[in-house]
């Protein structure tokens, strides 16, 4: 884990905010155009994902059962 925010830091996808006790804070660099891109894509991937299944004639009809519970 050490050597993962090391290499994030040193790429600037992260940045220090604050200390706390010994624990050492830390936000997305949003000034980053990587993480710009990453954030555009995690979204894309997110809302494709909540989007309904479609077939040729239209969305898919999905029903839940109860029965067993």
């Amino acid at each position: 884990m050490k050597s993962l925010k090391k290499r994030l830091i040193r790429e600037e996808w992260i940045v220090h905010t604050r200390k706390v006790g010994k624990a050492e804070m830390y936000k997305l660099n949003l000034q980053s155009n990587k993480v710009q891109k990453f954030i555009d894509f995690f979204w894309s991937v997110v809302n494709d994902e909540r989007e309904p299944p479609t077939t040729v004639d239209g969305p898919i009809a999905i029903a839940a059962s109860t029965k067993g519970f």
